[in-house]
């Protein structure tokens, strides 16, 4: 029961892990799409 448990313990890990680094990935794929239009905004020249 106990060799049962811990597998399972370490399988939890192992998914929470994948689950970390695609949440991860996906936040740092939105914050480089929120900083890119950022810069493509202030590169434009204004007409003044």
């Amino acid at each position: 029961m106990q060799s049962a448990q811990q597998h399972l313990d370490a399988r939890l890990d192992e998914v929470t892990m994948v689950f970390r680094r695609a949440r991860q990935s996906h936040i740092t794929a939105e914050l480089l799409e929120v900083v890119s239009g950022f810069e493509a905004i202030m590169s434009k020249p204004t007409n003044h």
